[in-house]
This record gives structure tokens, C-alpha cells and sequence, in this order.
């Protein structure tokens, strides 16, 4: 599951994902961000990001979370880090 909303008197972008996650669900959440990010000067907001309660469930879905992570300007070694899992 993931959720984003972005609220605008705050300026924050929040993209929350938990669950397990598959690369059809991955995929969903990078193609939905891309639309909602074209929709905001990403540069003015400030980005809350909650993985705590996420498990993916695939090494597959790990490259594209990894490249929606990349396209809301995360770093590199931010990216490892939300990316880094034991696969079950």
C-alpha cells in the first residue's frame, strides 16, 4: 500500500508506503508520483517520507522504488538505505 498526498499550505510532499510491496505495485506508485510531482514545484516542498511499516517482497520492485525515490531527490545513500532488505 502507499499513499501520497500533498499538502500545500505546508509544502510538504508525503509518500508513505507499507506493506509488502510487488513490481506491479512499485511501478503503480513511481507512475502516480510522477503525476502528482509535475503538478509542484518539488523545490518548495519539503518531503515527509514513512517506510517504516514497508517490506517488499521481491528483489523486482526494488528498482523501481529506487527510481521513484531518485525522482523526488532523494540522495544516494538514502536511497540504499530504503532500499536494503532481506528478500522473504
Amino acid at each position: 500500500m502507499y499513499k501520497i498526498d500533498i499538502d500545500s499550505e505546508k509544502m510538504e510532499l508525503k509518500v508513505t508506503i507499507s506493506g509488502t510491496f510487488k513490481s506491479g505495485d512499485a511501478a503503480e506508485l513511481l507512475d502516480n508520483l510522477q503525476k502528482d510531482i509535475e503538478k509542484i514545484d518539488l523545490g518548495k516542498y519539503t518531503l515527509v517520507f514513512d517506510a517504516k511499516n514497508h517490506k517488499p517482497s521481491s528483489s523486482d520492485s526494488m528498482p523501481l522504488q529506487a527510481k521513484a525515490l531518485r525522482l523526488i531527490g532523494l540522495n544516494r545513500d538514502l536511497i540504499n538505505i530504503f532500499t536494503t532488505c532481506e528478500v522473504e
